[in-house]
């Protein structure tokens, strides 16, 4: 059981690494393009490390968003109801987000092979696209299985989950 906490915790640090990164890296490749562009200095590839921080981020946060349950809910329908129905209701919405999660996961797997077999890259830095379609199939398959967490304690426990967190 040791072991699943361990690879728990390096997985949530590695999601915090990635997203927090991502986030500095964009902000710094935009600015230090739009200087360089100010100065009529030739930048090649910012643009293209902010893309492939930004997908990152994208998909790694959205898995993040759904370890912390901190995913928009429709809190006017969930506020209409009462406490038992809203569990229920939670619950079949997590299953369903994971199913969702595990479907584009599959689509996400398929993309980023065919991106891989073709050999595409970026025009300017010439980085392999698969690099930054990957990001897809990771995202979706941890925000599945969050998701698929977050169900499975709602059926187990008392408290109401939207994510591994009680909401």
């Amino acid at each position: 059981m040791t072991f699943f906490i361990k690879l728990d915790q390096w997985i949530s640090t590695f999601e915090n690494f990635i997203v927090s990164t991502s986030m500095i890296v964009t902000a710094s490749s935009l600015l230090l393009s739009v200087i360089c562009r100010q100065l009529n200095i030739i930048m090649a590839g910012g643009e293209e490390v902010a893309l492939f921080a930004i997908v990152w981020m994208t998909f790694l946060g959205t898995a993040l968003c759904a370890r912390k349950g901190n995913h928009i809910v429709m809190s006017a329908v969930l506020d209409s109801i009462s406490t038992n129905k809203k569990k229920k209701v939670v619950t079949a919405i997590c299953l369903f987000s994971a199913l969702f999660c595990f479907l584009l996961f599959i689509f996400g797997t398929q993309l980023t092979w065919d991106v891989f077999q073709r050999g595409q890259v970026t025009p300017a830095l010439r980085a392999p696209l698969w690099c930054m379609y990957i990001s897809l199939p990771i995202g979706f398959f941890l925000t599945g299985v969050y998701y698929l967490m977050g169900f499975f304690h709602n059926l187990t426990r008392k408290e109401m989950y939207m994510g591994l967190e009680i909401t």
